[in-house]
C-alpha cells in the first residue's frame, strides 16, 4: 500500500524522488499495467488502493484465456519453438498436425505461461526435428480442492511409468547441470515436489544447488 501511494503520486503529479533524495524529478511517462488478480476484491480487502485503480484503469483491455483464443495457440507455439530452440542451441523443430490438434484442444489452465513451459520441455527433451503428440506432456486438469503435489505423486503408481519418470528427471537434471530450480521449471513441478521425487528414488549422487 505504501508503494502504491508513491506510484499514484508519480502518475498524478508526474514527478518522483530518488531513494535518499528530496529533489523531485519530473517525468513524462505512460503506464501499461497487467494483472490476473481480482482487483475489485483486492480493493474491498484493502489490498489495493481504489484511487490508484481508477488512475490506471483508463483504457481497460480484457484478454480472454488461451482456451478461448484457439487461433492464437499455433502462432504462440511457433514463437516459443523459435525462442527456446535458439536459447538451447537446438535446430528449429516443427509441430506435426496431430501435435497442433492436441495443443488446440487442451484447456490451458495455466494460459500462455503453461504453453511456453510445455514447448520448452519438448524442445529440451527431444532430439528429433519434429514435435509429435508423444512429446507434449500436458498436465491433467485437477480439482482445485485437491493437493496438486500429492496428486502428482499418485499419478505414477505403475512401475513402468515410474521408470519413465525417473529417466525424465535424471536427463533434465543432467541437461541443466543438476540445477534443481531450472529442472523443476522445465518439468512443470515445484522444487519441493522435485526434492520429494529425488528422496523417493534415493538419488544420492545428485548435487545440491
Amino acid at each position: 500500500i505504501h508503494l502504491q501511494a508513491k506510484l499514484l503520486r508519480a502518475i498524478q503529479e508526474k514527478e518522483f524522488e530518488k531513494v535518499g533524495s528530496t529533489t523531485p524529478i519530473n517525468v513524462d511517462i505512460r503506464f501499461i499495467s497487467i494483472t490476473n488478480q481480482d482487483i475489485i476484491s483486492a480493493i474491498k480487502n484493502n489490498q489495493f488502493r481504489e484511487d490508484l485503480f481508477y488512475r490506471l484503469n483508463v483504457i481497460p483491455i480484457h484478454i480472454l484465456p488461451l482456451k478461448d483464443r484457439v487461433e492464437d495457440i499455433l502462432p504462440l507455439a511457433n514463437y516459443f519453438l523459435f525462442k527456446f530452440s535458439k536459447e538451447n542451441h537446438k535446430s528449429l523443430k516443427m509441430l506435426t498436425p496431430k501435435a497442433i490438434k492436441k495443443l488446440e484442444t487442451y484447456v490451458w489452465p495455466g494460459n500462455v505461461r503453461e504453453l511456453a513451459n510445455i514447448i520448452e520441455r519438448a524442445v529440451v527433451m527431444d532430439k528429433s526435428k519434429i514435435i509429435d503428440v508423444d512429446h507434449l506432456i500436458l498436465d491433467t486438469p485437477i480439482n482445485k480442492s485437491q493437493n496438486k503435489e500429492n496428486l502428482l505423486d499418485q499419478e505414477f503408481t505403475d512401475k513402468k511409468l515410474s521408470d519413465i519418470e525417473k529417466t525424465l528427471i535424471l536427463k533434465t537434471l543432467a541437461k541443466y547441470n543438476y540445477n534443481r530450480s531450472k529442472t523443476a521449471k522445465i518439468l512443470g513441478i515445484t522444487t519441493r515436489t522435485l526434492r520429494n521425487k529425488l528422496n523417493l528414488y534415493n538419488f544420492k549422487k545428485i548435487q545440491k544447488y
